[in-house]
């Protein structure tokens, strides 16, 4: 049966999870087209790119299913002394069959395999271990792990508890937590993207470029007003997202709450790439205030499911606000890859251009909303506990 064939990739993932080869056996995915900027397209791109190391390779170019197919042409490829590398070249042994991401051809008869992975360094789980010893896994069951009393810590036993009464818990110290959280206040959000293969002069693989930002603000008079910036992508976004927020900050009163110390920290790389807004961005970096601490520490509802991400608890504060009406775009993950698409020129048509910045817009605009939210449903718990 063809789909019990060992591949390089099953071969990987059981040395991780012997669970997980089971699972890619018999839950065969099918062979989709990827989306252009996705985390597989990547490893993709980055394989084409190796290939320019190797002047004269020529690609085997028979698809997965077409296997055998690829491995006759590898093998007359190989018989060819003017072929001095193979791209994709295909092999079959006792039921294994590998893809070499590159094959190259040596003095006397030998072959080099050479393997391209789209990381900065080494991963352990490239690097079989053939005698583990007394691994942490195998201690930490030894020790009890599986012992049925097993001491939880104490947010561990408030989600416990919560979950299996259906009440929520809501610290009593929630009001003190929220001082430093008054009105007026602004909602900030950050979306990002990390391309392996540097997209602008001067920077570096998998360098981290901001390239959105949403802002909801709240002022003295109780009004909402959101303000946003998306770059266009053809340049290094930083600067023009760096300056469009600083001048917007500074029309808005109040601490500005984010849901996480992700906005802190690219703040902080951008003061260092641009000295001369160091000044606004440190004003700014003050000002700020993460609402996750608080959330992790005084508040959890069963509808949280275990997690604390925005994505859960405003659903859960607040029932009927939600993500699900998003089209395209829902997550962090999506967005990066959208605009990843749209700064590499994989989007030639303007209709789609279009769709995707509406799409990224929408997306980060119901990030800070969530945080208004959220905000809102903390003050009127600390007041209903008070």
């Amino acid at each position: 049966m063809a789909g019990l064939n060992l591949t390089k990739s099953r071969y990987a993932a059981g040395l991780q999870c012997s669970r997980r080869l089971w699972l890619l056996i018999q839950e065969l995915a099918p062979y989709d087209d990827l989306d252009p900027g996705a985390s597989l397209d990547v490893g993709q791109e980055i394989g084409r790119k190796a290939h320019l190391l190797f002047p004269g390779g020529i690609l085997v170019e028979e698809a997965p299913w077409q296997h055998a197919a690829a491995v006759r042409r590898t093998l007359a490829l190989m018989a060819d002394p003017s072929v001095p590398a193979l791209f994709e070249a295909a092999f079959e042994h006792d039921g294994v069959r590998i893809r070499v991401d590159v094959l190259e051809r040596l003095a006397g008869g030998a072959w080099g395999l050479r393997e391209v992975k789209s990381g900065t360094r080494m991963s352990f789980i490239y690097v079989q271990q053939l005698d583990r010893g007394d691994s942490d896994a195998g201690t930490l069951e030894d020790e009890g792990l599986k012992r049925e009393d097993f001491r939880l810590t104490p947010k561990q036993t408030i989600i416990r508890d919560a979950t299996a009464s259906g009440r929520p818990y809501v610290a009593s110290d929630l009001a003190r937590l929220l001082k430093a959280f008054r009105l007026p206040a602004c909602y900030l959000d950050f979306e990002a993207m990390m391309p392996p293969i540097p997209l602008y002069a001067g920077t570096r693989p998998y360098q981290t470029i901001p390239f959105q930002w949403s802002l909801h603000a709240i002022d003295g008079n109780g009004a909402l007003h959101h303000r946003e910036f998306l770059a266009e992508g053809d340049e290094d976004p930083r600067l023009a997202f760096a300056e469009t927020l600083i001048a917007i900050l500074n029309a808005f009163d109040g601490p500005i709450l984010v849901y996480s110390a992700y906005e802190q920290t690219q703040l902080r790389e951008l003061a260092k790439q641009f000295p001369q807004l160091r000044a606004p961005i440190e004003a700014i970096i003050a000002r700020i205030r993460d609402l996750l601490p608080i959330v992790r520490a005084a508040v959890y509802f069963p509808a949280f499911g275990f997690s604390n991400s925005i994505k859960a608890v405003a659903p859960g504060l607040c029932p009927g606000f939600g993500y699900d009406d998003l089209v395209g775009i829902a997550n962090g993950t999506a967005a990066s890859a959208a605009f990843v698409q749209l700064a590499s020129g994989y989007v030639p048509d303007p209709e789609e251009v279009g769709r995707l910045r509406r799409a990224l817009l929408a997306y980060c605009q119901r990030d800070t909303l969530a945080m208004v939210e959220v905000h809102r449903a903390l003050m009127e718990l600390a007041v209903a506990e008070g």
